[in-house]
Protein backbone atom coordinates (compact mmCIF):
# COMPACT_ATOMS: atom_id res chain seq x y z
CA UNK A 1 0.00 0.00 0.00
CA UNK A 2 1.11 3.82 -0.46
CA UNK A 3 -0.56 6.84 1.21
CA UNK A 4 -1.20 9.25 -1.53
CA UNK A 5 -2.19 12.41 0.07
CA UNK A 6 -5.40 12.06 1.79
CA UNK A 7 -6.17 8.45 0.13
CA UNK A 8 -4.30 5.43 0.53
CA UNK A 9 -3.38 2.68 -2.88
CA UNK A 10 -3.49 -0.88 -1.99
CA UNK A 11 -1.33 -2.89 -4.63
CA UNK A 12 -1.64 -6.32 -5.26
CA UNK A 13 1.64 -8.74 -4.81
CA UNK A 14 2.15 -7.96 -9.06
CA UNK A 15 2.47 -4.77 -8.57
CA UNK A 16 -1.24 -3.58 -10.03
CA UNK A 17 -3.48 -1.30 -8.07
CA UNK A 18 -6.60 -2.84 -6.84
CA UNK A 19 -9.87 -0.73 -8.16
CA UNK A 20 -11.16 1.36 -4.79
CA UNK A 21 -14.46 -0.59 -5.71
CA UNK A 22 -13.08 -4.10 -4.88
CA UNK A 23 -11.19 -2.53 -1.21
CA UNK A 24 -12.72 -3.13 1.83
CA UNK A 25 -11.90 0.84 3.33
CA UNK A 26 -12.63 0.92 6.93
CA UNK A 27 -10.17 -2.36 7.07
CA UNK A 28 -7.67 -0.80 5.08
CA UNK A 29 -7.91 2.60 7.62
CA UNK A 30 -7.85 0.37 10.65
CA UNK A 31 -4.85 -1.41 9.56
CA UNK A 32 -2.42 1.71 8.81
CA UNK A 33 -3.56 2.52 12.65
CA UNK A 34 -1.79 0.04 13.80
CA UNK A 35 1.66 0.87 12.89
CA UNK A 36 0.64 3.68 15.34
CA UNK A 37 1.56 1.39 18.06
CA UNK A 38 3.91 -1.14 17.83
CA UNK A 39 5.85 -1.57 21.45
CA UNK A 40 8.94 -3.34 22.16
CA UNK A 41 9.15 -5.28 25.54
CA UNK A 42 12.78 -4.98 25.50
CA UNK A 43 16.05 -5.03 23.37
CA UNK A 44 17.23 -8.51 23.46
CA UNK A 45 21.10 -8.34 24.38
CA UNK A 46 21.63 -11.94 25.45
CA UNK A 47 24.12 -13.25 22.59
CA UNK A 48 23.09 -16.88 22.24
CA UNK A 49 19.40 -15.68 21.19
CA UNK A 50 20.76 -12.66 19.11
CA UNK A 51 23.01 -15.56 17.21
CA UNK A 52 19.87 -18.05 16.66
CA UNK A 53 17.71 -15.13 15.62
CA UNK A 54 20.40 -14.30 12.73
CA UNK A 55 20.96 -17.84 11.83
CA UNK A 56 16.96 -18.53 11.45
CA UNK A 57 15.40 -17.29 8.35
CA UNK A 58 12.90 -14.86 9.12
CA UNK A 59 8.71 -15.89 8.65
CA UNK A 60 7.52 -12.52 8.05
CA UNK A 61 9.30 -9.88 6.09
CA UNK A 62 7.71 -5.86 5.67
CA UNK A 63 9.33 -2.88 3.77
CA UNK A 64 8.24 0.97 4.96
CA UNK A 65 8.93 3.62 2.68
CA UNK A 66 8.59 6.97 3.98
CA UNK A 67 7.59 10.00 1.76
CA UNK A 68 11.15 10.94 1.60
CA UNK A 69 11.92 7.75 0.53
CA UNK A 70 13.86 6.02 3.14
CA UNK A 71 13.43 2.18 3.36
CA UNK A 72 12.87 0.20 6.48
CA UNK A 73 13.14 -3.24 6.28
CA UNK A 74 11.30 -5.12 9.20
CA UNK A 75 11.72 -9.16 9.71
CA UNK A 76 10.09 -11.09 12.49
CA UNK A 77 11.71 -14.18 13.88
CA UNK A 78 10.41 -16.61 15.60
CA UNK A 79 11.66 -16.89 19.56
CA UNK A 80 12.56 -19.53 21.87
CA UNK A 81 11.71 -20.29 25.91
CA UNK A 82 14.40 -21.95 27.80
CA UNK A 83 13.08 -25.55 27.53
CA UNK A 84 13.72 -24.88 23.17
CA UNK A 85 10.11 -24.83 22.31
CA UNK A 86 8.95 -21.71 20.20
CA UNK A 87 7.39 -18.69 22.48
CA UNK A 88 3.89 -18.00 21.69
CA UNK A 89 3.71 -14.94 22.97
CA UNK A 90 6.74 -12.85 21.68
CA UNK A 91 8.71 -12.73 18.70
CA UNK A 92 11.75 -10.97 17.53
CA UNK A 93 11.92 -8.39 15.37
CA UNK A 94 14.83 -6.80 13.56
CA UNK A 95 15.30 -3.84 11.46
CA UNK A 96 17.65 -4.20 8.58
CA UNK A 97 19.51 -1.05 8.90
CA UNK A 98 20.11 -1.52 12.61
CA UNK A 99 21.76 -5.02 14.34
CA UNK A 100 19.45 -4.75 17.31
CA UNK A 101 16.36 -7.11 17.97
CA UNK A 102 13.91 -6.09 20.00
CA UNK A 103 11.27 -8.66 21.88
CA UNK A 104 7.63 -7.29 20.67
CA UNK A 105 4.47 -9.26 22.00
CA UNK A 106 2.59 -11.00 18.81
CA UNK A 107 -0.63 -9.23 20.27
CA UNK A 108 1.11 -6.51 18.55
CA UNK A 109 2.48 -7.97 15.40
CA UNK A 110 -0.35 -10.28 14.72
CA UNK A 111 -2.33 -6.98 13.38
CA UNK A 112 -0.52 -6.20 10.98
CA UNK A 113 0.79 -9.55 9.79
CA UNK A 114 -2.20 -9.59 6.89
CA UNK A 115 -2.35 -11.13 3.50
CA UNK A 116 -3.89 -9.14 0.79
CA UNK A 117 -7.26 -10.65 0.84
CA UNK A 118 -7.99 -9.05 3.95
CA UNK A 119 -8.43 -6.03 2.39
CA UNK A 120 -10.46 -6.93 0.05
CA UNK A 121 -14.22 -6.29 -0.24
CA UNK A 122 -16.25 -9.45 0.06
Amino acid sequence: MRKSGDSIVLYSHEGREILPRDIDREKLLLYVSYFDDIYFEEEIIEDSVKLRVEETDPFFKFVIKTSDVKNFNFSIYPLYMPDGKKDVFFGGLKIKEDSRIYKVNYIFLDLILQDIDYFLAE
